[in-house]
């Protein structure tokens, strides 16, 4: 007879999944092991640090009842051949994977001194109790690591007792994927390159106070790169291309403008601004912590034109992949890591400098005009 999921433990030395969504359970930055069955992979793409990465969702018994949980693991290695190959229903068992905590959330990274991985294609997984056997071992240090029997014996285990319900078919799994290879190309830009009808990834300084209006949340942002299909901000504070009823800075159109919407736009003038609403979950995080004057990655950014058909805006609505919880917005501190600043905002923090020091100067110039 075989065994239930209740008569076979975890083997010696693993985790739980279930322990990443108590807090204080686990802490942040030790080292687990975990076995888990993947739910989700992300294909591998090249990283600002010259080597690549892809992301693996993994489920097991203890968090399977939870149709929304699951745990990210995040694969660090240089070459694409030493990345895994996973499927839906594999069983990857993670030996030394450091705990991070994100956004809130706990998740996994591997490190290159510690870290071996070990798949175990679903296809070839005995029934229970045979044990499970020679596992993809894509790396050097995968194969450094000899897999326990008992370790295997909870594998075949595990793909026996996992609720079939959990795991996506192999149709859907294959479209998740195509989509993430798809957007291996890069998505991130500078605001004078946006074009309509894209999804595109903005490293972006927030220049006026996120604008509350209940549902959502409207930021102003800019990378002080021009666009001409921004709306022109016009130093003499009168609106050049319309205002919209019920935006309160009257950036862009829909209706007659208002002449005096502009008054207290302190910057940057010009195009070199869009206006981005954002959809819940991601104006909540807005409201508690993004304000004026902070640097902010946003990601999969709608850009469209707006009611008028002359200027550009952006959307951030909410991810509906399995990558859902994942926030589509994150404030950069370039204090917080000077070495490591992304190239893009070392960009944007120069070009913001250059913009600050030619309008103090034509600003001065025309004071001169005026005396």
């Amino acid at each position: 007879m075989a065994e239930t999921s209740a008569d076979m433990g975890l083997p010696k030395g693993f985790t739980a999944l279930a322990d990443f969504m108590e807090e204080g359970k686990i802490k942040p930055w030790t080292f687990a092991d975990v076995i888990g069955v993947v739910k989700d992979f992300r294909a591998p793409m090249e990283t600002r640090h010259e080597d690549m990465k892809c992301v693996l969702r993994l489920i097991d018994i203890s968090i399977q009842d939870q149709v929304t949980w699951d745990v990210e693991l995040n694969i660090f290695r240089i070459q694409e051949k030493d990345m895994p190959k996973c499927g839906p229903g594999d069983i990857v068992v993670v030996h030394q994977a450091k705990v991070q905590k994100h956004s809130g959330s706990l998740s996994l990274l591997t490190n290159r001194a510690t870290t071996a991985i070990h798949v175990y294609p679903a296809s070839r997984i005995p029934p229970y109790p045979q044990p499970a056997s020679q596992p993809l071992m894509p790396s050097m240090k995968d194969a450094g690591h000899k897999p326990r029997p008992d370790v295997e014996k909870y594998v075949s285990w595990l793909r026996q007792n996992i609720k079939s319900e959990c795991i996506p078919d192999a149709e859907v799994f294959a479209t998740r994927v195509a989509q993430s290879i798809k957007g291996k190309k890069q998505k991130l830009c500078e605001l004078q390159e946006v074009r309509d009808g894209t999804f595109r990834d903005l490293i972006v300084q927030v220049v006026k106070d996120p604008f509350d209006s209940g549902d959502k949340v409207t930021l102003y942002v800019s990378d002080y790169t021009e666009n001409t299909s921004f709306y022109n901000h016009a130093w003499n504070g009168q609106t050049q291309d319309g205002g919209r009823d019920g935006d309160p800075y009257g950036y862009t159109s829909g209706k007659a403008g208002n002449p005096n919407a502009q008054v207290d736009w302190a910057g940057p003038f010009g195009k070199r601004c869009i206006q981005i609403t954002c959809y819940e979950p991601h104006a909540s995080l807005i409201r508690s912590q993004v304000k004026c004057g902070d640097w902010v990655h946003l990601l999969n950014i709608q850009i469209k034109f707006g009611n008028n058909g002359l200027n550009l805006e952006g959307f951030l609505r909410q991810d509906r992949t399995d990558f859902a919880r994942k926030m589509s917005i994150e404030v950069l501190d370039p204090q917080e890591d000077p070495e490591n600043v992304h190239p893009a905002l070392k960009n944007a923090i120069r070009r913001k400098r250059n913009y600050e020091k030619e309008f103090k100067a034509q600003k001065k110039e025309i004071d001169s005009r005026n005396l």
